[in-house]
């Protein structure tokens, strides 16, 4: 068996080069700085040959993203597959069952490289679900899912993981996505890793957001992104952070469902995590469920998470069913934002149901949540929870609020 060793990177966290070892024959092969970009990873299979999905791109046919790839088995020498993303891929041998360490690199022709996107096809898709996939490895190539310098484009890594759900599926510490990104488009992180349900999937230790972008042209920028990630090993790394220079405008759906059901004891927010301060207007569905049913024993907010206080407008369903969740308490610092009584009554999903079921007895109080602003004409269920009701407010407190 083939094991990845010696694993080099540069100061911007780009894969330089690595070294695969077989500890039985005790050979070896080292890759370096070749011209060209390459993805990593393992699998643990009990067939001879393995499917390599090509989803990726895939939305009803409208769209697709083109390979040309070398893909060498072990260390072995590459062989050439090449076409457009489907609902299928193709199987490579393996000569056989257990485990395997795969790389896909750009196919150099004429001695140039290819442009952008030669890694788009990529991804595994809502269709089905993958059980030999092991260990991501080497980060996401740098050009390779990018449409032009810093710029993502739409659909970055949409569904890339979805249903990634074997025994052993997880993240390797050098796995993450390129920092120089500065622009993203539709779907971003869409889903990436729903459903990955395997009880060992965790983040690995240098996994983040590019913390570099400050402009969305799309909705969807990260929803989903961890829905249904539900083993017990899940949590974040100390780092991961929605990107805080973005500023502004977005749109739908910006990190709807982002950790809906992570159910697992071990997770909880990291010390770091927040919603960009710099948000002033959202679309519908800003976080709605951002963390609902996370009611692992671990799960708590860190002691400066927020929503962004400058927000002036908001869509429907702007923060429904944020913490629906049991266990976790609330800290000092979170409120909602200040809205006019024209924002706040526009739709009867603002701020609805935001601490349902929450029946751990919090030390804030209600009102100091609420942050002033008046009372919405119609029933919110905001507090519909008993954690809130042994506060020294809850007899005065609007009914609209709590029920």
């Amino acid at each position: 068996e083939w094991s990845v060793v010696d694993i080099r990177f540069d100061d911007r966290n780009k894969l330089l080069g690595f070294t695969l070892r077989n500890e039985a024959s005790e050979e070896s092969t080292t890759y370096g700085e070749e011209g060209g970009e390459y993805f990593l990873f393992t699998i643990d299979v009990p067939s001879t040959s393995y499917l390599i999905q090509t989803k990726g791109m895939f939305h009803g046919g409208t769209r697709e993203g083109k390979y040309n790839w070398l893909v060498s088995v072990d260390g072995g020498e590459p062989v050439l597959y090449s076409g457009a993303s489907n609902t299928y891929g193709f199987s490579i041998p393996l000569g056989s069952a257990g485990e395997h360490t795969i790389k896909i690199e750009e196919n150099i022709t004429s001695g140039e490289q290819n442009t952008f996107q030669w890694f788009r096809a990529f991804g595994y898709g809502p269709n089905g679900s993958d059980t030999g996939l092991a260990k991501l490895v080497s980060p996401l190539p740098e050009k390779g899912m990018n449409v032009s310098e810093n710029n993502a484009g739409d659909y970055y890594a949409f569904q890339m993981f979805m249903s990634c759900n074997g025994a052993s599926f997880t993240m390797g510490d050098a796995f993450t996505i390129p920092q120089s990104i500065e622009t993203a488009g539709e779907g971003f992180c869409r889903e990436m890793f729903f459903g990955c349900t395997s009880p060992v999937f965790t983040m690995g230790k240098n996994f983040n957001l590019p913390q570099q972008i400050t402009n969305i042209t799309g909705n969807d920028f990260c929803s989903g992104m961890f829905r249904d990630c539900t083993g017990n090993a899940f949590t974040m790394n100390s780092i991961f952070n929605l990107p805080q220079k973005i500023t502004g405008t977005v749109g739908n759906s910006f990190c709807i469902l982002m950790f809906v059901q992570c159910t697992g004891n071990a997770f909880t927010m990291n010390s770091i995590f927040n919603i960009p301060e710099g948000i002033t207007v959202v679309g519908n569905q800003f976080c709605t469920g951002m963390f609902q049913m996370c009611a692992g024993s671990a799960f708590t907010m860190n002691s400066k998470f927020n929503l962004p206080q400058n927000i002036t407008t908001v869509g429907t369903q702007f923060c429904s069913y944020m913490f629906h969740s049991s266990v976790f308490q609330v800290n000092s610092v979170f409120q909602f934002p200040k809205l006019s009584d024209t924002e706040l009554n526009k739709a009867d999903t603002i701020l609805d149901h935001v601490f349902m079921d929450v029946t751990a007895v919090q030390t804030r109080m209600a009102v100091s949540i609420i942050n002033g602003n008046g009372a919405p004409n119609s029933d919110r269920d905001t507090f519909n929870s008993t954690g809130f009701g042994g506060g020294s407010d809850w007899s005065t407190l609007d009914s609209n609020w709590k029920q």
